[in-house]
This record gives structure tokens, sequence and C-alpha cells, in this order.
């Protein structure tokens, strides 16, 4: 940084500015296999997660819509008398009054943000403690036999893995 400093410093004096890192560490856990389904795995991973893990928000990473609404009706069918939780959905299309809920602060319940990888960047949670991926992603690819462009599932590149991982290190011992 310093190299920059005196470089542009040169010819422009100038003071220096120091952000800390707020990033804390994030604990990994993967799963042994291959999924194939993977909406009940993350449901059931979720639950696992809200049942006994410590206090703090659940951000899961899913590909479309459709995919969301599912697993949050799974999530209320199977924790329906549990008021301890507010599940909700966060893709592009989600009215403007459904997004505010998702950033309003809940002292006494944990929020379960099912996503689409909108979340992924330019979007900051307060309170996200654990993070579980998919790793999946809906994206539009070449298809080769059809010779067009195609909307398909997917796994998610390693670069868009990190930045989901992310999110989980906003809090202290996130996972």
């Amino acid at each position: 940084m310093h190299s920059l400093y005196n470089y542009f410093a040169s010819n422009f004096p100038c003071d220096v500015l120091e952000a800390e890192d707020r990033d804390h560490p994030i604990g990994d856990i993967y799963l042994n296999d291959d999924d194939e389904n993977y909406i009940q795995a993350a449901v059931a991973k979720v639950i696992e997660l809200h049942n006994d893990a410590d206090v703090g928000d659940i951000l899961v990473f899913l590909t479309n819509q459709a995919e969301i609404r599912l697993a949050l009706n799974n999530l209320n069918t199977k924790l329906r008398n549990d008021n301890s939780f507010l599940g909700l959905p966060f893709y592009e299309e989600l009215p403007e009054n459904e997004v505010a809920r998702i950033f309003e602060e809940i002292a006494d319940r944990r929020k379960i943000i099912f996503s689409t990888n909108i979340a992924e960047s330019s979007v900051s949670f307060n309170r996200i403690k654990y993070v579980i991926d998919s790793g999946m992603v809906k994206e539009e690819l070449w298809d080769e036999q059809r010779k067009m462009q195609m909307l398909k599932i997917g796994p998610t590149t390693k670069s868009s893995v990190l930045r989901r991982r992310a999110k989980a290190g906003t809090v202290p011992n996130g996972k």
C-alpha cells in the first residue's frame, strides 16, 4: 500500500486513510457426497442448524424462484409449530415490500433467507451467521445441439462459492 502512496504522493501530497477489514474467520463444513436433491438437502441442513446451532440468521443459495418457493413451503411445513424463525425469499423479481422485510431488524426470531445468486454481491446482511450453498446456479449457456442460448442449472464457479461463503464472515464464528 505504501508503494502506491509513495508513487502518487510524490506529485500530490495527501493523507493515508486505512480501513480495517470487518470480516471474521469462517468455518467450513462440507457434505460428504453430492446430493442430487440439493433443495431437500438444504432444507434438512437449515432445520438441523435452526434446532442445534447458536443464534444467527441463515442464508441459503438456490438457483431460482421456484426452488426457493419449494424450499420455503417444505421448511414451513416441517416447522409449522415453530414461531422462532421467519422464512424469507430473495430473488430479482421480488416485490419491494418483501425485499424490505429481509433487512428489517427482528430481535426475537431467526431469519432464514432462501436466495438466488442475487445475494452474492452488492447486498450486505447484518446477522448472517450460516450460509448453505447448494453449489448450483441457473445461468445462460450456449447449447451446441440447439444452436442457441439456454437457461440451464449447473455447478457454480469457485469465485461464486467464495462470494457466497463471505456472507457468513460479517459476524464472529460464521459457518
